[in-house]
């Protein structure tokens, strides 16, 4: 019973591997950019963004201040 189990076992799971994609070779190359960079490029993304922000919240406030004087 364990030889009957074992074979019909193996010709399914040959029959689902044969139904499986094929896994593709990756080739891992480095970036052009270095990790130190990358991140001093977005930390200043992110400071530029605030300051934006910051100058728009500024300029509302000083506006809203002028009209109530």
């Amino acid at each position: 019973m364990k030889k009957f189990h074992k074979y019909l076992y193996g010709i399914a799971s040959n029959e689902i591997e044969s139904t499986l994609p094929r896994l593709k070779e990756r080739v891992l190359e480095p970036h052009n950019i270095s990790v130190e960079d990358d991140l001093n490029e977005a930390a200043k993304q992110v400071e530029d963004g605030m300051k934006t922000k910051m100058e728009a919240y500024v300029a509302r406030v000083v506006g809203y201040s002028d009209g109530l004087t």
